[in-house]
């Protein structure tokens, strides 16, 4: 069985739960239940006083965790990666360090690990049935915002924008492997399937221009997208917003300046070293080589094709307005992604979501002027054809997106949600996550059911949706820090059509 598609049997990772502990004393633990590796939030107060002591924190029994006061100031209790074969308890002791209360014990359960979750070394599980779709933490922890490589119960994140399927590359190590751009960390990392992760590209490779590594050109990297199969030689693209340019790597994890001028911020089309823009927001290594960049604050769409750098819709004038090429506007693409069966780009304009065909036609096909959460799929009061979400507030500040087997999945970051739209029919489901559920939690996913946080998984602020080649979808979360979910899809992807028969509906703006 693919890694990603293990069963998963979690408990309740995320929960705040307020124990009181005396008379005038609470402690809050979050979560109250966790995994070998992941680390739960402590915060105690006197109930009902205005004036709060600070507090020293312990463990009264010989444990392999630890509890530790962050850099944040916020303690939290880290538990030891031992494999467990059955739960168990934890206390945690908390005392005022004026001595004016005596010290109180409170208890957090730290969970066991089944056996084919030890096998398959994963992070998370779930206790519904086996064959339930499921979302499960795969790599870092939410709680925790940090900057650490190795294990994924070892490895910490800030803030994760993109995740990328590095696909067929030319080294072995490489191939088939997860592209995760820590944004705020100033990191790219390369992360396995069963989410251990490590710095890529090397460090120590040329730099382009004389720069001083790699590392110092992949700092303030956004977005990276990785050549489709087939499409030539192996090459990775990389947004870097703080200098407005676009990159590449190559499959010898060589780093150049694929269009753009450090720095330069402007709109101004040409010769790709003589091009600028201004926030490189999202870009997308798409068909035939060309390469499509969410010019952000130029509000437009570039193009770069042969060496040279055009745009494709939209001009650097703020206003909304559907169209071809500069006669549209945007107010500010920051996502993009392409449908390999049509060619079309999928563009995030604040709230809206809007369609770019291959020749600079802009259509908007969901959203309006507020943010909201309506969900709406077909029924007979309904209008049919691409127009029907235009207008209605239906996502909230979503922030990234992909397209996969003629959906379009959304990383909808007000909402905590991921939704779905159907490129057929043009209907809005929520696949996981709901805006009342703020914390990360493993469980089922909801696939269009009726509302009800309490049951279904959370995923804080979804930054991101990504496929890889068999279908395995990741979600880059943050919470108090980033993490990496796992969506077990299994019954709800229909089988793959054959190779050259596109699953796309022509374009409508009907």
């Amino acid at each position: 069985m693919p890694l990603f598609q293990r069963p998963f049997l979690t408990p309740t990772l995320i929960a705040l739960a307020a124990v009181p502990l005396a008379a005038q004393v609470k402690i809050h633990l979050e979560p109250e239940s966790l995994l070998p590796g992941q680390s739960a939030e402590l915060q105690a107060r006197l109930d009902g006083s205005v004036s709060q002591p600070e507090w020293n924190w312990s463990l009264p029994d010989p444990d392999n965790g630890r509890v530790e006061r962050g850099s944040d100031s916020i303690w939290r209790y880290v538990a030891a990666e031992d494999f467990l074969l059955a739960p168990r308890k934890v206390r945690i002791r908390v005392a005022p360090a004026d001595g004016s209360h005596p010290p109180q014990d409170a208890t957090l359960t730290l969970c066991a690990r089944p056996p084919l979750d030890f096998l398959f070394q994963a992070c998370g599980y779930h206790p519904g049935p086996l064959d339930e779709p499921v979302a499960s933490l795969l790599a870092g922890d939410p709680g925790v915002y940090g900057s650490a490589t190795g294990t994924a119960q070892q490895a910490r994140f800030k803030q994760i924008t993109r995740l990328a399927w590095s696909g067929d590359h030319p080294d072995p190590d490489l191939a088939g492997k997860w592209l995760v751009a820590d944004w705020s960390a100033g990191r790219i990392l390369a992360m396995d399937g069963d989410g251990r992760v490590r710095p890529w590209p090397d460090p120590e490779a040329s730099a382009p221009q004389g720069g001083s590594g790699a590392a110092s050109w992949v700092r303030g990297v956004r977005a990276i997208s990785v050549r489709p199969p087939g499409q030539g030689p192996w090459r990775a693209v990389l947004a870097n917003p703080q200098k407005s340019v676009i990159l590449a790597v190559d499959g010898k994890g060589q780093v150049t300046t694929l269009a753009g001028r450090p720095d330069a911020n402007a709109h101004q089309d040409g010769e790709a070293g003589q091009a600028c823009f201004s926030g490189t927001l999202d870009v997308v290594a798409g068909l035939d080589g060309i390469v499509y960049v969410a010019d952000g604050y130029n509000r437009c769409i570039r193009v770069i094709k042969d060496g040279k750098v055009g745009t494709l819709a939209g001009r650097p004038e703020e206003g909304f307005q559907d169209g071809h090429g500069g006669q549209a506007l945007f107010r500010f693409p920051s996502a993009i992604a392409q449908d390999p069966a049509t060619g079309h780009l999928y563009v995030l304009d604040e709230d809206r979501l809007r369609r770019v065909t291959r020749e600079g036609e802009v259509t908007t096909l969901a959203g309006g002027e507020r943010a909201g959460f309506e969900e709406w799929q077909s029924g007979p009061a309904l209008p049919a054809g691409a127009g029907r979400l235009r207008g209605i507030p239906c996502l909230s500040n979503p922030r990234g997106l992909s397209v996969h087997q003629n959906k379009l999945y959304i990383a909808d970051f007000g909402n905590h949600a991921i939704r779905v739209l159907d490129l057929n029919t043009f209907e809005l489901v929520t696949l996981a996550g709901d805006p009342e559920q703020k914390v990360f939690r493993p469980g089922p996913l909801r696939d269009g059911r009726p509302r009800d946080p309490g049951r279904f998984a959370g995923l804080p602020n979804p930054f991101h949706v990504a496929f890889d080649d068999q279908g395995h979808c990741l979600v880059a979360t943050y919470q108090h820090g980033s993490c990496i979910a796992e969506l077990s899809l299994g019954g709800l992807l229909p089988p793959e059509a054959p190779a050259g028969e596109s699953k796309s509906a022509p374009l409508s703006t009907e």
